[in-house]
């Protein structure tokens, strides 16, 4: 069919058309066909108004190529309830200006109840805690109410705890009471809203005598000459077993690792330090002393357990003379 912007288009049956008993008029909530348009000597009008699901309309207007007003507005949806009104609305400003005459009354096909939007609770306590400002309820209530929302009760709102609100048909995105709280923000304005950061309790796991031990370590390894390497908590089964088997009954498996690389918690720090020493040594260097102060890992009688350990590594004449000092 050729659209009002006289392309010929071609269309396919995955293609939604509002067509006669002969051939497609319009492009559904898209654009119109030039044929049905109206021209200099039309003396009829047939005026049909509909809602376009946005997922079909897109699709098509993607697949043609063709992007409109029209096409703009449904993808982003319209309101469900505007269909009936807008074209009773037409209907009375052609009559209004004498342009037109109505013949006949409304014909709707769709004849089922239109679904409405279900009433949100608002509880005042819980929207103060979350925007972390104290807004008196009646200023809530009067914020949403010039929003279109409907107060299913009446004031005043001091003494309530919480109030239903009927949403509007123009506002889908409304359905959940964060999404009031959100707009009542909104509406008192962000930037009068205080920057505050989360209260939490601070919890210590680590004794302070386990943390200077620690750090007392480290700064005995540092003041040796050796270097603190740093490696995953996890890695593969074979990098356990290449040094030990006797506990392999004992690891701690992780469900669902990233790859099989990783699929175990570490028990030993050998493997992970016997690696690097090995990485060092292949780059030609003449000497390495490293360190690590880390975690192993162990799930014994189905209990799992964390411990620290401290492992040295070295090779060179460098290593074996901090060793000896």
């Amino acid at each position: 069919m050729k659209t009002l912007d006289g392309v010929e288009r071609k269309l396919d049956p995955s293609m939604l058309v509002i067509c006669d008993t002969r051939r497609p008029n319009a492009v559904a909530g898209i654009m119109g066909g030039e044929e049905s348009g109206v021209a200099q000597g039309t003396q009829a009008l047939v005026l049909e108004s509909a809602l376009f699901e946005p997922t079909s309309t897109k699709f098509t207007a993607t697949k043609l190529g063709l992007a409109s007003e029209s096409s703009y507005r449904y993808i982003r949806g319209v309101d469900k309830d505007l269909a009936d009104f807008a074209s009773r609305r037409a209907a009375h400003l052609l009559q209004k200006y004498g342009a037109a005459k109505i013949a006949h009354g409304v014909i709707d096909v769709d004849n089922r109840p239109k679904p409405l939007n279900p009433d949100v609770t608002l509880d005042f306590d819980r929207a103060r805690r979350l925007i972390g400002i104290d807004i008196p309820n009646d200023r809530m209530v009067a914020i949403l109410v010039a929003l279109g929302l409907t107060a299913r009760e009446t004031g005043p709102y001091s003494e309530k705890k919480s109030i239903a609100f009927g949403i509007p048909s123009w506002r889908y995105d409304l359905s959940l009471e964060a999404d009031l709280v959100e707009e009542i923000a909104r509406e008192y304005g962000l930037d009068n809203i205080p920057d505050t950061l989360p209260s939490a309790p601070s919890i210590s796991y680590l004794s302070q005598a386990n943390f200077e031990a620690k750090e007392r370590v480290r700064e005995l390894c540092l003041a040796l000459g050796f270097t603190e390497a740093m490696h995953y908590s996890f890695l593969s089964r074979k990098e356990l077993d290449d040094f030990d088997t006797r506990a392999a009954a004992d690891r701690l498996v992780i469900p669902d690792p990233v790859s099989v690389e990783y699929g175990v918690m570490r028990d030993s720090l050998l493997p992970q330090m016997t690696g690097s020493l090995g990485r060092n040594a292949a780059r030609q260097l003449d000497s390495a002393l490293l360190f690590e102060v880390g975690k192993v890992f162990s799930n014994k009688g189905g209990k799992p357990s964390e411990a620290e350990r401290l492992a040295l590594g070295f090779f060179g004449p460098v290593g074996r003379e901090a060793l000896r000092t």
